[in-house]
């Protein structure tokens, strides 16, 4: 297969996978913003480079026909992470937009301000906590949705790498 057509395969199969990771995701997220003691939300999280392993294997057995290149199966996984955080950020835009109220963001500031006691007691300037505070409260869905697609995409991209060491297969020589 030549390079412009396994190219395209990758991300055709990328795309399907990355729909399914970020549906992983969009229930994860609601596991965690609904039901904040259960651990289903974060044992989802946590499968993620489990789950994006399973599926490069599974592409590389089933589909390249038992190989893969460390460059297929890292660009495999990275498209996947990439459609995936499409896919989470819409969804998180819809409920930061019109689902939301301010709850996960008044969550998100309890959670730093449980953080001044400690600053006080160890004598640091409170003032830059205080400051992201504020900062926090002044952002809106597409800020909040934005840097959380940036940062899906960047732990994606390093992810990335080990999964492809770990699961590429080149034919003997």
């Amino acid at each position: 297969m030549d390079i412009a057509n396994s190219f395209k395969q990758i991300k055709a199969y990328a795309r399907i996978e990355g729909a399914i990771l970020g549906v992983i995701w969009v229930a994860s997220f609601a596991f965690l913003v609904y039901m904040p003691q259960s651990l289903w939300g974060n044992l989802m999280i946590l499968s993620t480079p489990f789950y994006a392993g399973w599926r490069i294997k599974n592409f590389r057995d089933k589909i390249r026909e038992g190989f893969i290149s460390f460059k297929a199966a890292y660009f495999f996984s990275a498209y996947t992470f990439f459609y995936a955080s499409l896919i989470f950020a819409a969804c998180q835009f819809i409920y930061f937009q019109w689902l939301d109220s301010s709850a996960f963001t008044n969550l998100f500031i309890q959670t730093l301000q449980t953080a001044i006691p400690t600053y006080k007691q160890l004598k640091m300037d409170i003032s830059e906590l205080q400051e992201g505070i504020k900062l926090i409260r002044e952002m809106n869905a597409i800020d909040i949705t934005s840097i959380i697609l940036m940062q899906n995409i960047f732990i994606g991209t390093i992810l990335s790498a080990p999964l492809a060491a770990f699961y590429k297969k080149e034919p003997s020589k």
